[in-house]
């Protein structure tokens, strides 16, 4: 797979398709593309982020970031992009 540059803190994001055998195909997405379809899904600026976990299993990337007050846990399809999935909980009070 070729790994894309994503500039996230400007809110640019790259999605590369190629076709595979079987009529399968294959998104290029990586973690910072992730990143960014999440927060853009939960309505957050990339740079509002103060802190995030990303991890890829069984084609899904799990997305985990926090903003000045919430925290969110998303879910991305690393084959589409998409969101099908997002939960959040307000911080608790300093």
């Amino acid at each position: 797979m070729k790994e894309t540059p994503c500039p996230i803190d400007k809110g640019v994001f790259t999605k590369e398709i190629k076709i595979m055998k079987n009529n399968i195909f294959e998104l290029n997405l990586t973690a910072a593309v992730a990143l960014s379809e999440a927060a853009r899904s939960a309505g957050v600026n990339t740079n509002e982020i103060t802190d995030e976990e990303i991890t890829l299993d069984n084609g899904y990337y799990e997305v985990r970031f926090t903003s000045d007050w919430m925290q969110y846990d998303c879910y991305v399809d690393a084959a589409t992009g998409e969101v099908p999935g997002i939960t959040t909980m307000p911080l608790p009070a300093a």
